[in-house]
């Protein structure tokens, strides 16, 4: 019988152990990126300037750039104000679309011209906890449509961090850079917690089962 319980116990160990994990590192993977650009209006507080979907310069009409980034989510302009310079700091892939942007410049002064990131990526069944260091404005969303605001500081400011927690499934992170450099975007996950896999959850119904019947049998023996 002791046999038993230590078998049952660990299968529980198993399925509990396969909920939650640590990190503590820019988040990696393949991701849509699609860059636009125009005009700030030269003022902090327009709608240009916001981090957020309901921006105007998200259309087709100022998409410059789009296509694939496989790497870290960890970007430093590093002093140069280019737009390929940025890119390239994460040290990943870019594909065709991203890769020749070299020369193009990401923001002016006096909030002039500003350029508008949004990223796509999936995290799966992980619920991710983390914080986004960004200068400028950053908002991270997910759910249906990416409906769901996960974390917003969507106005232009110095390098700041904003937390976020229990990301799941698709997300969309939209970045803006505007009044000139510099210009950092870095998503760091602190904490994953993966959902466990049919088996794991099978075995953890089982060692629950199993313990029951293992109380009843004491019971009876009493």
């Amino acid at each position: 019988m002791g046999k038993l319980r230590t078998a049952l116990l660990a299968g529980m160990v198993v399925a509990l152990g396969a909920m939650g994990s640590a990190n503590a590192a820019p988040i990696t993977g393949t991701f849509n990126i699609s860059i636009y650009q125009g005009d700030g209006g030269g003022n902090i507080n327009n709608p240009e300037e916001q981090a957020q979907q309901g921006n105007p310069l998200i259309t087709a009409g100022n998409l410059i750039a789009s296509g694939t980034y496989t790497g870290a989510i960890d970007f430093n302009d590093g002093g140069q104000n280019d737009i390929g310079a940025f890119l390239n700091s994460g040290g990943g892939v870019l594909s065709a679309g991203l890769s020749g942007l070299g020369g193009t410049t990401l923001s002016a002064s006096g909030f002039g011209l500003t350029s508008v990131f949004v990223i796509t990526g999936d995290v799966g069944a992980n619920i991710l906890f983390g914080s986004i260091s960004h200068d400028d404005g950053a908002s991270l969303y997910d759910g249906p449509g990416y409906s769901n605001l996960v974390a917003g500081s969507p106005a232009p400011t110095v390098d700041i961090d904003t937390l976020y927690s229990n990301l799941t499934g698709q997300f969309q992170l939209i970045y803006v850079e505007a009044n000139s450099i510099p210009a950092v975007l870095t998503m760091d996950v602190t904490r994953t917690v993966t959902t466990p896999e049919p088996l794991s959850l099978s075995l953890f119904g089982a060692g629950l089962a199993g313990l029951g019947a293992l109380r009843r049998r004491r019971r009876k023996a009493a």
